[in-house]
């Protein structure tokens, strides 16, 4: 199955050098990156010139949309299969993406939307790797009013920075390790990385207006599920509605740090 690897970029440079620099040390050599640069400011244009080497560049201008720039790249760049990664999200397992695709491949009797990897800043993965670094009870302690149950996505991860600063700490301090083990889930998932089939975008028509809605509103349609697997970990940074902070409050423990 011929795939290709695509970083979508706007205006996180700091985050998208660390982003680039762990693919190029984790991912399967000889397989084709691209850089998708939706409106990039000029300090995510030089990291791109930067790695132009590694990363070809595909330049949308016009509306800052990255599901309307993920249109067009897929339009234009005809491969089976895609694995997309935003520029804050930091893989951190060898050969990660031949390990999702095969994955993916030993699942399709399950008829999967797309798959996905252990995810610690996520909507369905944060309740995990609480669960795999062994801190529910401080969890519990200092976060009485949350179960550790990933259907209250809307309210834990997703808006409490408190929360999603002492999860860094914690994986910082502990690490996370990976297992061989597949979950599944139906509820909607936050697609900082992501590997989907060609079909699956030609067969919604287009990802636009929005991606991640788009793709939670088809699998309910028609009832599928994506799978999420565990011997892959990658490092989400942030949701936006914190970012800021966690660029104040965590950035400065991870910015020199290797996963």
């Amino acid at each position: 199955m011929k795939y290709c690897i695509v970083v979508l970029a706007h205006k996180n440079h700091l985050l998208l050098e660390k982003t680039l620099f762990q693919l190029l040390k984790y991912s399967t050599p000889g397989i084709k990156k691209y850089l998708l640069l939706n409106n990039p400011t000029p300090e995510v244009q030089l990291i791109a010139n930067k790695y132009k080497k590694s990363f070809a560049q595909y330049l949308f201008l016009g509306e800052n949309n990255p599901a309307k720039a993920i249109d067009a790249f897929i339009s234009e760049n005809i491969y089976d299969f895609y694995f997309k990664v935003d520029d804050d999200v930091l893989v951190a397992t060898e050969m990660w993406d031949k390990k999702l695709l095969i994955s993916w491949l030993n699942n399709l009797q399950t008829n999967p939307i797309f798959i996905s990897c252990l995810i610690p800043i996520n909507g369905v993965g944060w309740t995990e790797c609480v669960k795999k670094m062994g801190v529910e009870k401080e969890f519990h302690r200092l976060f009485p009013f949350y179960g550790l149950d990933s259907n209250v996505f809307a309210g834990a991860i997703w808006l409490d920075r408190r929360l999603a600063l002492w999860l860094w700490q914690k994986v910082l301090e502990l690490g996370l390790k990976t297992e061989k083990k597949i979950l599944r889930g139906k509820i909607k998932y936050s697609i900082g990385l992501i590997g989907f089939e060609r079909k699956l975008w030609q067969e919604m028509g287009k990802f636009y207006p929005d991606d991640e809605v788009r793709l939670y509103e088809y699998q309910l349609s028609n009832k599928r599920e994506y799978i999420i697997d565990e011997s892959v970990i990658a490092h989400h940074f942030s949701f936006f509605i914190y970012f800021d902070y966690l660029m104040e409050n965590i950035y400065p423990d991870l910015k020199d740090r290797e996963f």
